[in-house]
């Protein structure tokens, strides 16, 4: 019984524990890897950061009026696509449309 009480407490004071940080994990990772300028660089960044990982959607698409190139970038699977086609790319890429203002219609 001697060697269980022995072997046990060994155990107990043998396990290491992380260090402390006082930061977030999140914080931490945000400073690794910062957002660049151009949007190739981006998704090449987040590819390579997710490589194993066959859910995740990139969709490139230019927005409406200005033309400018934009990612849209998803789970598969953890996502609504309608709600995705119909609350954010379609906005996006189509603009909204205009609605009249009241003052002008009395």
């Amino acid at each position: 019984m001697l060697f269980f009480t022995l072997f046990l407490k060994k155990k107990k004071y043998s396990r290491t524990k992380p260090p402390a940080t006082t930061e977030p994990p999140q914080s931490r990772n945000a400073d690794q890897h910062p957002l660049q300028p151009d949007l190739s660089q981006n998704i090449a960044e987040l590819k390579r950061l997710f490589p194993a990982s066959p859910d995740l959607v990139v969709y490139r698409f230019a927005t409406g009026r200005q033309g400018l190139q934009a990612a849209l970038v998803y789970l598969d699977g953890l996502t609504d696509k309608n709600s995705i086609n119909n609350d954010v790319l379609r906005p996006m890429m189509y603009g909204t449309p205009e609605t009249p203002d009241a003052s002008r219609s009395r």
